[in-house]
């Protein structure tokens, strides 16, 4: 009926244009007294080697978390490492040039159709990885502060965050651990705004629990931590390249409160790629290592297009080599959740 359409677009329209309000604004504020020649000079300057090194390990810390992504997956994934990647890099393509952060939808989409797992256990491995990515950062930014001058924008930042992500992380051990009390709660809810929608529900929330099989295996748990650690390990390396590679004399530690701040900055709306809020939030992190703001904008924009650049390039290559369209996928994945919700 034509008031449900008008229901569902708007709050969607909405969501958007606060995406691009939002990463306009801080755009404009990262960019406001900015001295362009320095910026120029600096970015003319930049050493390509160690560009071309930070790069590969960009490349190398893809690989290493489709490895914890088919490690999160349990004994159900399967062997073949080649779909989760290309999964995942087919959603970090759809991540910088759609908006509300669609590739998270789109990557569970093309796994189930190249595998047949299950979209609900998928999503429930992409929910467990980025609230364990999450809580991991805010604690590092924690820690620092105790030896940062941290600025109290990122302190409340991740006071707010700490308990969001907490809570979601209670909440799955709940669904999990408690699951013949708390999923009947949630499905007479449900019940009460739709006994199809509950119906539905109760099978959703089934294969969702599928996809928590980490709580249930210390093997399992330990290897997603330790592929968790290699990542932030190597992208941390490849901020200090790059801060090589610009000739910016900043300490080890600077680059990883770099790396933790831009990555809790991604659960803010943002446009496309987030343009605006990356420049702005590795500005903001750079504050308690360096007063000059044209030179943290020089590495903001370099270490943003090497990831862009490079997880859009292998999102390419992966969605050519998998033979789908990114077009027919965003249509397949729209169809998928209104055919779930229905």
């Amino acid at each position: 009926m034509p008031v449900k359409k008008t229901a569902e677009f708007w709050p969607r329209w909405l969501k958007y244009v606060v995406a691009f309000l939002l990463s306009g604004a801080l755009l404009y504020l990262v960019l406001r007294g900015v001295d362009f020649s320095r910026l120029g000079r600096q970015l003319k300057s930049a050493d390509g080697v160690l560009l071309v090194l930070a790069i590969g390990l960009g490349v190398t810390s893809h690989f290493l978390r489709a490895i914890r992504w088919k490690a999160l997956q349990g004994d159900r994934a399967v062997k073949n490492l080649r779909f989760f990647f290309s999964s995942m890099m087919i959603g970090y393509l759809a991540n910088n040039i759609l908006p509300a952060r669609m590739g998270e939808i789109i990557r569970i989409y093309v796994l189930n159709k190249k595998t047949g797992l299950s979209k609900s256990t998928s999503a429930a491995t992409v929910v467990l990885e980025r609230i364990i990515d999450a809580l991991i950062l805010v604690l590092l930014v924690a820690v620092m502060s105790f030896f940062l001058p941290v600025p109290a924008m990122v302190q409340r930042g991740c006071l707010i965050g700490s308990v969001v992500f907490l809570s979601l992380f209670l909440l799955l051990l709940l669904l999990d651990f408690k699951a013949e009390s708390f999923v009947p709660r949630i499905l007479r809810v449900m019940a009460f705004l739709s006994n199809s929608l509950s119906q539905k529900m109760q099978g959703i929330l089934e294969r969702f629990r599928n996809g928590l099989t980490v709580f249930h295996s210390g093997k399992q748990f330990l290897a997603v931590l330790f592929f968790t650690f290699l990542i932030w390990s190597l992208e941390t390396m490849a901020v200090i390249f790059i801060m090589a590679a610009l000739h910016m004399d900043l300490p080890w530690l600077a680059a990883l409160f770099v790396i933790a701040v831009i990555s809790l900055s991604f659960v803010i709306p943002a446009a496309p790629g987030a343009m605006g809020t990356y420049e702005f939030f590795t500005v903001v992190a750079l504050a308690p290592f360096t007063k000059d703001k044209s030179l943290a904008l020089g590495l903001a924009l370099v270490l943003h297009a090497s990831m862009y650049l490079t997880s859009t390039a292998l999102g390419l290559i992966c969605l050519w080599g998998e033979g789908l369209s990114l077009r027919a996928l965003v249509i397949r994945t729209h169809s998928s959740r209104e055919a779930d919700v229905s």
